[in-house]
């Protein structure tokens, strides 16, 4: 080979090797790729892979294939160390408080020592009481004032009375203020709950029922009526203060109701009334 050729030849042997040499530094390797966006994350917000370019940090965040919410409201109160539901009430001191979403709200009773209280015997209000449906032999309506208390039974035509269809008696009421019973202060105290005397407004067409309706199963709810007209339906309790389908039972008028019904019990017990 001629001296020109062999230089020649050697020449474009060390080029070659220095493009190379070049182009591998600077990855232009033959065959590679633009990295992969989000390589290993994969997901908006998500770390981005070996090679590859970082994830976005947008909101929202994709976890799972669910996407992440703000944190949600309040789903209750804290008071003591204890956590109640919306809609749940509970005893402080000698107020009653009830849990909302916005907060605590409690009765304002002057609270004192409750055993050496006098008890007010001035029934706020006469009231008319008892169950409501059913398909039952018969039906009590009891009246109750601040010096009496008189049962009225209706027999329906199951009874197969033999006589009036009716029948009352007036047993003689516990002294008010009577300890382990069920008397006309107990009752005064029930009525006087701010919750209980905010019923009494409200409107009758039709008449408020709280709680869950058996009657059309043929169960039964309590009516408690005022005097003047005003009155409340208690049927079972709904199985969440939330329930839009269900007007929740207030603490107050379980409280009332239950008292009613101990003293409907006593009452009816009396040897007086077993003639009924």
């Amino acid at each position: 080979m001629a001296t020109g050729q062999l230089r020649f030849s050697i020449a474009i042997v060390i080029y070659s090797s220095l493009f190379t040499t070049s182009c591998s530094s600077k990855g232009m390797n033959t065959g590679s790729t633009k990295p992969t966006e989000g390589a290993t994350g994969g997901t908006i917000g998500g770390k981005g892979g070996s090679g590859g370019y970082p994830g976005s940090g947008g909101s929202p965040t994709v976890t799972g294939g669910a996407m992440s919410t703000s944190d949600a409201a309040p789903q209750g109160c804290i008071e003591g160390g204890h956590t109640y539901a919306v809609g749940e009430t509970f005893k402080r001191d000698c107020n009653t408080c009830t849990c909302a979403a916005t907060g605590v709200t409690c009765t304002a009773m002057a609270c004192g020592n409750l055993a050496d209280a006098t008890p007010d015997c001035a029934l706020s209000a006469n009231l008319t009481f008892g169950t409501d449906g059913g398909n039952a032999l018969y039906w009590d309506v009891n009246r109750l004032t601040a010096s009496t208390f008189t049962i009225t039974r209706t027999y329906s035509l199951q009874a197969e009375r033999d006589g009036a269809t009716t029948a009352t008696c007036s047993p003689s009421l516990p002294a008010c203020g009577a300890a382990g019973a069920v008397s006309v202060a107990t009752i005064n105290a029930d009525l006087a709950d701010p919750i209980v005397q905010g019923l009494w407004s409200l409107p009758q067409n039709p008449v408020p029922l709280f709680g869950t309706d058996p009657r059309p199963i043929d169960g039964t709810v309590y009516s408690i009526a005022l005097d003047n007209g005003p009155r409340v339906l208690v049927g079972g309790q709904c199985e969440s203060p939330t329930m839009n389908s269900c007007r929740y039972i207030p603490e107050g008028l379980v409280r009332l109701t239950q008292d009613l019904q101990k003293l409907a019990t006593a009452m009816v017990a009396d040897p007086v009334c077993k003639d009924l």
